[in-house]
């Protein structure tokens, strides 16, 4: 029976790590679009590539972690 146990909390931890390694790759790629469509946006403006770029980018980045805290705070409420 202990074997069993163990093999189940090596599951779950190994569960975990994935849904890490995904989040932080979708964080990361979801960066470098919101990056690379500002600076698309910049062939439109006055403002340089990098410039435009590093605007969207943490419009973004803000507007995601917005979100992201608001889903923590009501996590609870559709249990």
């Amino acid at each position: 029976m202990l074997r069993k146990e163990t093999l189940e909390m090596e599951h779950e931890h190994s569960v975990q790590a994935i849904r890490a390694r995904l989040f932080t790759s979708a964080t990361v790629l979801t960066g470098i679009v919101f990056f690379l469509i500002g600076s698309a946006k910049s062939r439109w403006s006055t403002a340089s590539w990098w410039s435009s770029g590093l605007a969207t980018l943490a419009i973004g980045a803000s507007a995601a972690g917005l979100a992201y805290f608001v889903g923590v705070l009501l996590k609870g409420i559709g249990e």
